[in-house]
């Protein structure tokens, strides 16, 4: 029986649907194995827990606390705390201190699942953006693979959640069809997922001011679009992207703050950051019940706290024995030594250290996309060749966005870590994983993928003592450790 065109594309259709189906299983389950193997290990207090745990407890008692990065991460935090009835009775003193493991296990279990859910956000942000089946499959495993992200996303950290929400953000409004607004009609499914990015956008800089590289690399986009002439403008799809991708995302960064200090509305410790009419709203505070001051209301409070943010990040001047700059990140020449414990005799230690293989390969994929794109302009001028414009297109962007991510913090004075580059770092993959997609078409190239995943995954596996917190015997630990400046 003869089998219509029609029907043979449906079936062609399923196989691909089922095949993705497949693929995005895979990820997840890496994910979740990844983040969630030892969960709440170790149950004492590592690193950056020291300070977010107190802020959790601010949020618990509602007393007022001052910290330099707006509130969003420590919000959702706080709200599973809230929700899982934790006591605000531990504190958070030192790095080591030991503290309930199933407490400990609710607190880093956001963290933990946005982490699991990253490599699923990166495939599908991919999967839109560079059209490539195996980019996009690549790109999600050196998500998984790598150690440092691991590392972020097991204890009571924020920076996950820049990632996670910058590139769901990226995802939606790469979603949307360009190609319909070149008519003055706007869909309902366009403006929900311009709305909707624009909401993720507004969430990765209301975790911390970092996360403005992603709306940055959004209007980017937009304006390249503009440039190439992808779509015509019209009023009203201007109207459109200027409220989704401006006014909403100032809009949810407002509303963050508003909740924060609705919560906040006791003295606390961090009083003396701010000034007497700021310090007249709390309640049981020293300016509380003055004359001399009035008191500010939630606008002026708001403009109040976030200038109070910006001084005090300027003139931070604390120094870190594991601090490093922005020229040290890229061959990851000092990472953070998290924790150190005792346990079966040996020592085990958690570092924010990196699959080295990814971070040394996906610099090198850096260098390499440039040098294509000169050749490219310069084989177009020399020998009128024509240019391969969607490559170059992906590329820059792709490169604007690490660019975007790791240069501005040439200007930032105050002590930076390692895991700033963490954003920076994630476009260098994405670029290496389409590079690398672009090299193996062939059977060989097929072969030399399958041995370089291979090495990956037994880089991740080698390190991955140091990312969980596994005791090793000195020898083992020292082998982990080669450079003088990992230790």
């Amino acid at each position: 029986m003869k089998i219509s065109k029609k029907r043979v594309k449906k079936i062609k259709m399923n196989r691909i649907f089922n095949k993705e189906i497949i693929l995005i299983l895979i990820i997840l389950i890496l994910g979740f194995l990844t983040r969630f193997y030892f969960f709440g290990w170790p149950a004492e207090v590592v690193f950056d827990e020291v300070h977010l745990g107190k802020y959790i407890n601010g949020y618990l008692t509602q007393q007022y606390f001052f910290d330099l990065h707006p509130p969003l991460g420590k919000l959702l935090i706080a709200g599973v705390a809230y929700l899982g009835k934790i006591q605000p009775n531990f504190d958070f003193e030192k790095i080591g201190q030991p503290f309930n493991s199933s407490t400990l296990r609710l607190l880093r279990f956001l963290p933990s699942l946005a982490g699991a859910l990253l490599p699923l956000i990166i495939y599908l942000f991919v999967k839109e953006f560079l059209k490539s089946k195996k980019a996009t499959f690549l790109a999600a495993l050196f998500i998984v693979f790598d150690n440092a992200i691991l590392v972020q996303s097991r204890f009571i950290l924020t920076d996950i959640f820049i990632l996670l929400f910058g590139f769901l953000g990226l995802w939606l409004i790469s979603s949307t069809n360009y190609e319909s607004f070149t008519n003055i009609r706007i869909t309902n499914r366009r403006f929900i997922l311009l709305f909707l990015g624009g909401l993720s956008l507004g969430a990765a800089f209301s975790v911390k001011w970092t996360g403005l590289s992603f709306l940055a690399i959004a209007l980017f986009i937009l304006f390249i679009d503009f440039l190439e002439k992808r779509f015509n403008f019209n009023f009203k799809s201007i109207c459109i992207y200027f409220l989704c991708l401006i006014v909403v995302p100032i809009l949810f960064y407002f509303s963050v703050f508003a909740v924060h200090l609705k919560i906040l509305s006791h003295s606390g410790s961090g009083d003396a950051f701010m000034g007497p009419s700021f310090q007249k709203t709390l309640i049981n505070s020293q300016y509380q019940n003055s004359s001399d001051f009035k008191e500010l209301n939630l606008w002026q409070k708001f403009i109040e706290l976030n200038q109070k943010m910006y001084q005090s990040s300027i003139s931070l001047k604390t120094k870190h024995s594991y601090a490093s700059t922005w020229k040290e990140w890229p061959l990851m020449l000092r990472p953070i030594y998290y924790w150190v414990g005792q346990t079966n005799n040996q020592t085990a230690r958690i570092y924010f250290l990196g699959n080295p293989l990814l971070w040394w390969l996906g610099y090198l994929s850096l260098a390499i996309s440039f040098l294509f794109i000169i050749y490219s302009f310069l084989e177009k001028w020399l020998l009128k060749m024509p240019i391969q414009k969607e490559k170059i297109y992906r590329l820059s962007v792709l490169l604007f966005a690490f660019l975007i991510n790791w240069l501005p913090f040439i200007f930032i004075k105050r002590v930076t870590f390692l895991y700033h580059y963490l954003p920076a770092l994630v476009f260098a993959l994405i670029i290496f994983a389409y590079i690398l997609a672009q090299l193996t078409k062939s059977k060989l190239g097929t072969v030399v993928l399958i041995f370089l995943m291979i090495l990956i995954v037994g880089n991740f596996v080698f390190f991955s003592p140091l990312s969980y917190g596994l005791p090793l015997s000195e020898q083992a630990y020292q082998w982990r450790v080669w450079l003088p400046t990992w230790r």
